[in-house]
């Protein structure tokens, strides 16, 4: 279908695995989060990184041109790349699901927990890395403070305990 030499045939989407979910429920985790985009006629290829305990995340490729159905009733990819898939407002959309999906499987699996798709700087938290490791300990330390501040009573004893865990 492609006639260019550095056509973009697909493109890459990134997706945080939670670290309280089994493998098997994180697989299920990120097969509820393919349906949601095979819906929408894309193919996609998934692959777990479990390399790194505290890094657990997913792969995915997508392609940039939808599945249809042709005159004949036999699938083929679309004559034009949808090009809505490569914008900032699927990446939302995406970031959106993704949550509601992990919030979903929290829930399922008895965590009560949140998952927020904001990032940092979306929360008004300022985040500097570090030199060293005392740097990061003062770093976290200073994001953990803005964040207490914002959240309520039940929650801030939550917070307190995980935190002296420390």
């Amino acid at each position: 279908v492609e006639n260019r030499l550095r056509a973009r045939t697909a493109h890459k989407i990134m997706l945080p695995l939670p670290n309280e979910l089994t493998i098997e429920q994180n697989i299920a985790l990120l097969e509820d989060c393919v349906k949601e985009l095979v819906k929408l006629g894309m193919i996609v290829d998934a692959n777990i990184h479990y390399d790194n305990e505290n890094n657990k995340h997913a792969h995915l490729m997508c392609s940039m041109r939808e599945l249809v159905e042709n005159r004949y009733g036999e699938i083929e990819f679309a004559s034009t790349k949808n090009r809505d898939w490569h914008h900032k407002n699927f990446v939302n959309f995406v970031r959106q699901m993704h949550a509601e999906k992990v919030n979903e499987h929290y829930a399922m699996h008895g965590y009560d927990k949140r998952f927020c798709p904001k990032s940092y700087k979306d929360l008004g938290i300022n985040v500097i890395l570090a030199g060293n490791k005392q740097e990061a300990i003062l770093v976290a330390k200073n994001i953990f403070k803005e964040v207490f501040e914002k959240e309520n009573g039940k929650r801030k004893k939550s917070i307190i305990r995980s935190y002296r865990k420390l």
